[in-house]
């Protein structure tokens, strides 16, 4: 199969990009010029932490106020 390559043309008025091989772009008269150095971009690599990136992460326990259970003190256990 050939190479695409990207042209900027124009098509009933409208300004569009087409891929065509070397040989379907010399039969629409186009040439280097009309190429476009096209660049891939760049995909941003997945949230792969145990929160949703639009969550703030607050207390662990917010019921003792220090995340740990056995530090927590309960006024009803008279201790």
């Amino acid at each position: 199969m050939a190479e695409l390559h990207t042209y900027d043309v124009e098509v009933n008025g409208y300004a569009t990009r087409v891929k065509l091989t070397a040989e379907d772009a010399e039969k629409r008269g186009l040439t280097d010029a009309d190429k476009v150095k096209v660049t891939r971009k760049s995909r941003t690599a997945a949230n792969k932490s145990r929160t949703a990136a639009n969550k703030s992460p607050g207390p662990a326990d917010p019921g003792s106020g220090s995340g740990d259970p056995g530090t927590a003190t309960d006024p009803a256990a008279g201790e």
